[in-house]
Protein backbone atom coordinates (compact mmCIF):
# COMPACT_ATOMS: atom_id res chain seq x y z
CA UNK A 1 0.00 0.00 0.00
CA UNK A 2 1.46 3.64 -0.95
CA UNK A 3 0.42 6.65 0.80
CA UNK A 4 2.32 10.02 0.35
CA UNK A 5 2.37 12.42 2.61
CA UNK A 6 0.10 15.50 2.25
CA UNK A 7 2.11 18.80 0.89
CA UNK A 8 2.25 21.67 3.82
CA UNK A 9 0.95 24.51 2.75
CA UNK A 10 -1.81 27.24 2.20
CA UNK A 11 -3.29 25.91 -0.69
CA UNK A 12 -2.72 23.44 -3.76
CA UNK A 13 1.46 23.85 -4.79
CA UNK A 14 1.56 23.95 -8.49
CA UNK A 15 4.96 22.43 -8.02
CA UNK A 16 3.59 18.69 -7.22
CA UNK A 17 5.77 15.90 -6.28
CA UNK A 18 5.10 12.57 -7.86
CA UNK A 19 6.33 9.57 -6.47
CA UNK A 20 7.76 6.68 -8.99
CA UNK A 21 6.74 3.70 -8.13
CA UNK A 22 8.10 0.20 -10.18
CA UNK A 23 5.37 -2.10 -9.38
CA UNK A 24 6.12 -5.87 -9.71
CA UNK A 25 2.99 -7.26 -7.84
CA UNK A 26 -0.30 -5.56 -7.35
CA UNK A 27 -1.68 -3.36 -4.66
CA UNK A 28 -3.29 -0.34 -3.58
CA UNK A 29 -3.04 3.64 -3.98
CA UNK A 30 -4.88 5.05 -1.04
CA UNK A 31 -5.82 9.27 -0.31
CA UNK A 32 -4.73 9.99 3.03
CA UNK A 33 -6.92 9.15 6.02
CA UNK A 34 -8.42 6.27 4.21
CA UNK A 35 -11.89 5.34 4.72
CA UNK A 36 -11.99 8.78 6.33
CA UNK A 37 -12.00 12.28 5.63
CA UNK A 38 -9.12 13.66 3.88
CA UNK A 39 -6.90 16.61 4.62
CA UNK A 40 -7.61 19.74 2.97
CA UNK A 41 -4.61 21.30 0.72
CA UNK A 42 -3.46 18.27 -0.65
CA UNK A 43 -1.88 17.38 -4.17
CA UNK A 44 -0.42 13.70 -4.31
CA UNK A 45 1.09 12.22 -6.93
CA UNK A 46 2.07 8.36 -8.43
CA UNK A 47 3.87 7.54 -11.32
CA UNK A 48 3.15 3.73 -11.70
CA UNK A 49 5.82 2.18 -14.03
CA UNK A 50 6.18 -1.56 -14.88
CA UNK A 51 8.72 -3.35 -17.39
CA UNK A 52 7.68 -2.60 -20.81
CA UNK A 53 6.10 -5.95 -21.68
CA UNK A 54 3.86 -5.33 -18.52
CA UNK A 55 0.79 -3.02 -18.53
CA UNK A 56 -1.30 -1.92 -15.47
CA UNK A 57 -4.82 -2.89 -14.38
CA UNK A 58 -6.47 0.21 -12.62
CA UNK A 59 -9.89 -0.68 -10.52
CA UNK A 60 -11.40 1.54 -7.42
CA UNK A 61 -12.56 -0.02 -4.46
CA UNK A 62 -16.86 1.21 -4.46
CA UNK A 63 -15.94 3.02 -0.98
CA UNK A 64 -15.27 6.16 -3.13
CA UNK A 65 -16.30 9.58 -1.72
CA UNK A 66 -14.65 13.06 -2.81
CA UNK A 67 -16.17 16.95 -2.87
CA UNK A 68 -18.88 16.95 -5.32
CA UNK A 69 -18.47 17.99 -8.65
CA UNK A 70 -19.97 21.84 -9.55
CA UNK A 71 -22.10 22.06 -12.73
CA UNK A 72 -21.13 18.64 -13.41
CA UNK A 73 -17.10 19.08 -13.56
CA UNK A 74 -14.78 17.45 -10.88
CA UNK A 75 -12.86 21.12 -10.27
CA UNK A 76 -11.77 21.66 -6.39
CA UNK A 77 -11.15 17.47 -5.28
CA UNK A 78 -10.77 15.02 -7.34
CA UNK A 79 -8.71 11.68 -8.71
CA UNK A 80 -7.36 11.81 -12.06
CA UNK A 81 -5.81 9.03 -13.98
CA UNK A 82 -3.10 9.17 -16.69
CA UNK A 83 -2.08 7.07 -19.20
CA UNK A 84 1.79 8.01 -19.94
CA UNK A 85 1.77 6.45 -23.08
CA UNK A 86 -0.52 8.62 -25.32
CA UNK A 87 -0.45 11.49 -22.87
CA UNK A 88 -3.71 11.33 -22.37
CA UNK A 89 -6.16 11.78 -19.61
CA UNK A 90 -8.23 8.63 -18.46
CA UNK A 91 -11.02 10.50 -16.42
CA UNK A 92 -11.23 12.66 -13.65
CA UNK A 93 -13.41 11.44 -10.57
CA UNK A 94 -14.88 13.06 -7.45
CA UNK A 95 -18.62 13.03 -5.85
CA UNK A 96 -19.20 9.06 -5.03
CA UNK A 97 -19.15 8.20 -8.98
CA UNK A 98 -15.80 6.22 -8.84
CA UNK A 99 -14.89 4.20 -12.44
CA UNK A 100 -17.33 1.71 -12.94
CA UNK A 101 -14.91 -0.64 -14.67
CA UNK A 102 -11.16 -1.66 -14.37
CA UNK A 103 -9.02 0.02 -16.91
CA UNK A 104 -6.04 -1.07 -18.40
CA UNK A 105 -2.87 0.98 -19.94
CA UNK A 106 -1.90 1.35 -23.10
CA UNK A 107 1.46 0.83 -22.17
CA UNK A 108 4.20 0.63 -19.02
CA UNK A 109 3.37 4.24 -17.23
CA UNK A 110 0.07 5.53 -15.38
CA UNK A 111 0.10 8.78 -13.17
CA UNK A 112 -2.48 8.65 -10.29
CA UNK A 113 -2.98 12.29 -9.48
CA UNK A 114 -4.85 13.36 -6.45
CA UNK A 115 -5.96 17.34 -5.67
CA UNK A 116 -8.02 18.56 -3.01
CA UNK A 117 -8.42 22.10 -2.27
CA UNK A 118 -8.98 23.82 1.24
CA UNK A 119 -12.97 23.73 1.32
CA UNK A 120 -15.24 20.24 2.13
CA UNK A 121 -12.92 17.36 2.25
CA UNK A 122 -15.05 14.35 2.26
CA UNK A 123 -15.48 10.89 2.97
CA UNK A 124 -13.95 8.01 2.52
CA UNK A 125 -11.96 9.05 0.00
CA UNK A 126 -10.37 6.42 -2.43
CA UNK A 127 -8.54 2.82 -2.75
CA UNK A 128 -7.57 2.34 -6.46
CA UNK A 129 -5.78 -1.24 -6.72
CA UNK A 130 -3.66 -2.08 -9.07
CA UNK A 131 -2.20 -4.89 -11.24
CA UNK A 132 0.07 -6.09 -13.79
CA UNK A 133 -0.73 -7.70 -16.54
CA UNK A 134 1.13 -8.64 -20.07
CA UNK A 135 1.48 -6.91 -23.18
CA UNK A 136 -0.57 -8.10 -25.88
CA UNK A 137 1.84 -10.56 -28.22
CA UNK A 138 1.85 -9.19 -31.96
CA UNK A 139 2.30 -12.28 -34.01
CA UNK A 140 3.71 -12.40 -37.11
CA UNK A 141 2.13 -13.68 -40.34
CA UNK A 142 4.09 -15.82 -42.33
CA UNK A 143 4.70 -14.52 -46.15
CA UNK A 144 5.07 -11.23 -48.27
CA UNK A 145 5.05 -8.29 -47.11
CA UNK A 146 1.69 -6.04 -47.89
CA UNK A 147 -1.08 -3.58 -47.24
CA UNK A 148 -3.86 -3.66 -45.35
CA UNK A 149 -7.19 -2.00 -46.74
CA UNK A 150 -10.73 -1.81 -45.43
CA UNK A 151 -13.14 -4.34 -46.47
CA UNK A 152 -15.72 -2.39 -48.16
CA UNK A 153 -13.17 -0.53 -50.56
CA UNK A 154 -13.32 -1.62 -53.94
CA UNK A 155 -10.28 -1.67 -56.33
Amino acid sequence: MYLLQSLPSSGVQDSQLEKVLTISAEGTLISPNFPHTYPRNTALVWRLVVPNNMRIQVHFDQRFGLEEPEDGVCKYDFVELEDLTERSVVGRWCGAEPLSNSYVSKGSQLRVRFISDEYFPSAPGFCIRYALQPMPQVKELPGETGALSPANETQ
